[in-house]
């Protein structure tokens, strides 16, 4: 009955039209930073509906829930640099979406994988999120590439060992 209404959901979503989003477009490290958690965030969401690991993922967005909301921020900042704002960051939100959900129907392991993915954010040691997504490839980044690239740069801070996080 899930994989039936997970299928139909992908379905619908698959239906949506494909924006082309910043194709051609140099992204800089915060913007592929935001892109990279926003894959990160939408894969982890579906697999916590689709694999029965809702507590993984509440457990993943109460970590990080400072650095997902500056991330959030950026991507609509990015967005509403790029594209025709809201609309495109809700498109490829959804996008992310719809593709994590083609995945879980075409691939046996993907629970398993998504496993994986959950230890790795959850119980990687690694406190900043952007270090988490650093190895990612681009999610839609079709078209998309990323310039004044440095090892150096994290979008992320820490203030004054508080906890708190903020764009550097």
């Amino acid at each position: 009955m899930r994989i039936r209404k997970i299928s139909a959901v992908a379905a619908m979503l698959s239906m949506l039209p494909a924006t082309s989003f910043a194709g051609g477009v140099c992204v800089n490290d915060s913007d592929a930073t935001a892109l990279k958690t926003a894959g990160l965030q939408q894969e982890l969401m579906v697999a916590a509906l689709t694999c029965d690991d809702i507590a993984l993922y509440n457990r993943f967005v109460i970590s990080y829930r400072t650095q997902l909301r500056q991330s959030d921020n950026l991507l609509i900042s990015y967005f509403r640099r790029w594209g025709s704002g809201d609309a495109d960051y809700h498109a490829y939100k959804t996008r992310l979406a719809n593709q994590s959900s083609l995945d879980r129907l075409h691939d046996p392991a993907y629970c398993a994988k998504a496993k994986t993915a959950f230890d790795d954010a959850l119980d990687s040691g690694k406190s900043d999120l952007a270090q988490i997504v650093a190895g990612r490839d681009l999610p839609g980044g079709e078209g998309m590439a990323v310039c004044g690239q440095s090892a150096q740069s994290a979008p992320y801070t820490e203030t004054a060992n508080t906890g708190s996080w903020r764009q550097k």
